[in-house]
């Protein structure tokens, strides 16, 4: 397979190739490597130094450019600024390709009724006759329609997705904790959306959950011992990689990778 990108961390040491279809996990066992992590990531997405390193095609890229760390699921909205802003450019864009008789009729109305509203002032008024294209979406609220209840949280958050991803440029998109939000079905109706739109996704987890079709699964084990695994659809409850292997299971873990940070 062909890897698009790759994300690597300091210490512990691991390297993330992001493949097409395949959505990454990592499953951090250890509470005091989890906040380390965490840290890092959250001081990076603020432009500040962190162990991370992104790159693509040995080109090294901005971590806040093209990452977008989402916390809090509840919180991501398609009204976010920088979304806003790349639909009012595109909108600009395009309003001088199409539309140009209305438009014009638009800018002669305007101005019309700004000459005759400020004649009615007693003071002299002067106004720009040239209207602000931009502005005028603003004025009229122009956004990207989305759920609002919560029982469609998951459609909110791949609107939210494909917009950034589209719109912002962003490529990876890394959360803390998604499988806390969500049930299988949902998850693996995320998944779908994000591996059409070709969105590369993150979660770190805190615990470890069954793995689901298209998961490419990584565990820092308390040891901080670096674990590349494969689960197969028979592996249903929520135990450890070491517990499998210690129950003698070894035949439903393909150990790619043991690292020892």
């Amino acid at each position: 397979a062909d890897y698009f990108m790759n994300l690597v961390y300091d210490n512990p040491y691991f390297d993330i190739e992001f493949e097409e279809n395949l959505i990454n996990i990592i499953t951090i066992e250890n509470q005091n490597t989890f906040r380390k992590i965490s840290a890092d990531i959250f001081s990076q997405s603020c432009g500040n130094f962190g162990g991370f390193k992104l790159s693509e095609l040995d080109k090294d890229l901005s971590f806040n450019k093209y990452i977008d760390v989402i916390w809090n699921p509840f919180s991501v909205s398609c009204r976010d600024k920088k979304i806003l802003t790349g639909v009012y450019n595109e909108l600009v864009s395009q309003s001088g390709l199409a539309y140009l008789i209305e438009r014009e009729e638009l800018i002669n109305a305007y101005n019309k009724y700004l000459e005759l509203i400020t004649r009615m002032s007693s003071f002299a008024l002067g106004y720009t006759p040239d209207i602000d294209i931009k502005m005028l979406f603003k004025l009229a609220d122009v956004h990207i329609i989305e759920e609002v209840d919560d029982a469609e949280l998951v459609d909110r958050l791949i609107n939210y997705l494909k917009a950034m991803h589209k719109i912002c440029g962003i490529e990876l998109f890394i959360f803390l904790g998604l499988k806390n939000y969500f049930t299988d079905e949902d998850i693996a109706e995320f998944y779908k959306s994000c591996l059409y739109e070709k969105i590369h996704v993150l979660s770190i987890e805190s615990t470890y959950r069954k793995s689901l079709q298209c998961e490419k699964m990584m565990i820092i084990d308390k040891d901080d011992c670096i674990i590349e695994v494969w689960l197969t659809t028979v592996c249903q409850t929520e135990y450890s990689v070491r517990t499998f292997l210690n129950l003698g299971f070894e035949s439903l873990v393909n150990l790619k990778d043991v690292k020892h940070a």
